[in-house]
């Protein structure tokens, strides 16, 4: 390990700069994820016209999966682009 590369950082930090360098494991780069970024967008533009449970059997996931979608407790780093 190159001392160099190394600095004291919080765990809040840490996560940070995996998100930066792209270390992260979040979304479809998580190894058991069903969707995709292209997905949860289109389950956000469609909840304005389809049910949950419509929503949920088109892209093989469970209703609650798609409702913590659009309440943001999942995917939440994409709600900033999708306006």
């Amino acid at each position: 390990v190159n001392p160099t590369h190394l600095s004291w950082k919080t765990p809040a930090e840490n996560q940070s700069d995996r998100i930066t360098h792209g270390t992260h494991k979040r979304g479809e780069r998580q190894w058991n994820a069903k969707l995709t970024e292209r997905n949860v967008r289109d389950i956000r533009r469609l909840s304005k016209t389809r049910t949950q449970e419509a929503i949920a059997l088109e892209f093989g996931v469970k209703r609650e999966a798609v409702s913590k979608i659009l309440r943001g407790e999942r995917w939440k780093w994409l709600l900033a682009g999708d306006e």
